[in-house]
């Protein structure tokens, strides 16, 4: 991993310009082309795909396929989230509640997804109350909410997009792919970066000191004197399979009663 991220930062490359989103007004940030070993190939696509299908976080189209070269609505993207957080049922929950989003209706099939992603401040909306859940959704907007999933925020250093771009480069996320932040992302590159996403650590904010700290939980060490409790950090694939049993075992425990 330290040789990727030090490979990565060689040739990190930051062209600022100016651009603007559509729905939204403001336009100035920056484009953070980052150009690393590529893998952008269907092969490489297709096998991060079949990781992702096999954990039940994307499911293909009824043929097959799982057209890495097309680009991805932010609707489609919420629905991967939840699955990457393992809140697949609780999205489920409110699938019937209203969306705080003026343009998504309630019998949409992605209002359940919007409104958890929403809810845990993964994916946000434009300050007219719109979701634009039909858009597609670009490269810099993809790190954001991958990091955010992993417990980043806006706390970190610098201004969007560079900050969450910084970080995910800084973590080696970006490794293997040429990153343009304001560029519509493929499907391909998505299921690279989700991959290269859940083998990372889950981190908490701390406000006192302003920094990222890799969230901790207590497991059993077994050793000769018997079992002593201690604290390890975990990757978002572990929280994601945490997540996955405690609500099979929910639902077990339902249909039983």
């Amino acid at each position: 991993m330290l040789r990727k991220q030090s490979k990565l930062m060689l040739v990190m490359i930051v062209v600022i310009f100016m651009f603007s989103f559509i729905g939204n007004a403001s336009a100035i940030t920056l484009l953070d082309q980052i150009t690393g070993d590529e893998v952008q190939t269907d092969a490489a696509y297709k096998n991060a795909a079949y990781k992702l299908k096999q954990l039940g976080i994307i499911e293909g189209y009824p043929d097959g396929s799982f057209g890495v070269d097309k680009t991805i609505s932010r609707a489609e993207f919420a629905k991967i989230v939840v699955h990457m957080a393992g809140m697949q049922s609780v999205a489920d929950d409110v699938t019937k509640t209203p969306s705080c989003f003026q343009d998504i209706k309630t019998a949409d099939w992605f209002n359940g997804f919007v409104n958890i992603t929403a809810a845990q401040g993964y994916m946000k909306g434009e300050p007219n109350g719109n979701f634009r859940p039909s858009d597609n959704i670009n490269e810099a907007e993809v790190v954001t909410v991958l990091l955010r999933i992993l417990g980043y925020n806006d706390n970190l250093s610098r201004e969007w997009p560079s900050d969450y771009i910084s970080k995910a480069a800084n973590l080696g996320i970006l490794y293997n792919i040429t990153f343009v932040s304001c560029k519509d992302i493929t499907r391909g590159k998505v299921f690279i970066l989700c991959t290269a996403t859940l083998e990372q650590n889950v981190v908490q904010y701390n406000a006192i000191s302003n920094t990222f700290e890799n969230a901790i939980k207590v497991e059993a060490d077994i050793i000769e004197n018997g079992d002593q409790e201690k604290e390890v950090p975990y990757t978002l694939l572990q929280k994601k399979i945490q997540n996955d049993h405690r609500e099979r075992t929910v639902e077990i425990i339902t249909k039983t009663e």
